[in-house]
Order: structure tokens, then C-alpha cells, then sequence
């Protein structure tokens, strides 16, 4: 995703506000298990994104707690 980003968006990348949306909040997961994060960051960080938000998280417990909740 950050390659073709970067191939067909270019020119907008250029832009201060632009480029740090893409570095700093563009991508972001979640993950329960602490080597999936590390493997999902050094991932994110080979494809060019300097500061991956990855949370520990258990995503599927936090949906039923939210349908749970309705």
C-alpha cells in the first residue's frame, strides 16, 4: 500500500502536512500477540513507515464488548 502511495501520489507527498499524515497516521493495527507486532512493524518499517502505530490489543474482545454493550 505504502509503494503505490508513494508511486501514484508523489507530488501530494511533498507536501509537510501530507507526508507526516503518511508516516504517523495513515497505518495502524492491532494484535494480541507481541511477535505478530514486532513482525507487523519491522514490516511496516521495510515498506517505509517511519512510525508505525500498532497497538496490543485483543480486537475481537473489544468487539464483543462494544456489540455486548448496544
Amino acid at each position: 500500500m505504502s509503494d503505490y502511495v508513494r508511486k501514484h501520489y508523489a507530488q501530494e507527498l511533498l507536501r509537510e502536512d501530507v507526508r507526516r499524515h503518511f508516516q504517523d497516521k495513515m497505518f495502524m493495527g492491532m494484535e494480541f500477540d507481541p511477535t505478530m507486532i514486532r513482525i507487523g512493524a519491522m514490516n511496516l518499517i521495510l515498506h517505509g513507515i517511519e512510525n508505525p502505530h500498532l497497538q496490543d490489543v485483543d480486537a475481537l474482545v473489544k468487539l464483543m464488548a462494544h456489540l455486548s454493550m448496544k
